[in-house]
């Protein structure tokens, strides 16, 4: 099932990070697969989306299968979801962010292939 993002979320995100849409839109897709999965004490807001599109942006850095941007996404959403500061919590919750960075990831270099194939035949004609 693919995620249509929220538009204020998208659009707060990249106002406040300068981070490009489709980049804004796997961080939302991420914070709300995360709110979906009722796996969090606590759900996550857009706070939580800005948060890591303002450290992705002050890093020079775009989402990706780099273990830095997931462990960024788990830290952030961990700490956001739980006032308790419960292992248990944050383990559960860090796993759920692992498979919808994994998710949301994907589908973006599958997106990317589909334009490069695209480009390469709309070339050849």
């Amino acid at each position: 099932m693919f995620l249509v993002p929220d538009f204020y979320s998208v659009t707060a995100c990249r106002a406040k990070s300068k981070l490009s849409k489709q980049n804004a839109e796997i961080i939302v897709n991420i914070v709300r697969g995360l709110r979906e999965s009722g796996k969090c004490e606590f759900a996550p807001t857009v706070r939580g989306c800005i948060m890591i599109a303002k450290t992705l942006n002050d890093q020079n850095l775009i989402p990706s299968h780099s273990d830095g941007f997931l462990k960024m996404c788990q830290d952030i959403l961990a700490s956001e979801t739980s006032r308790v500061g419960s292992k248990t919590n944050q383990t559960k919750v860090k796993e759920v962010v692992k498979g919808l960075v994994e998710k949301e990831i994907g589908k973006t270099k599958i997106v990317e292939e589909i334009e490069k194939k695209s480009e390469k035949e709309t070339a050849v004609v």
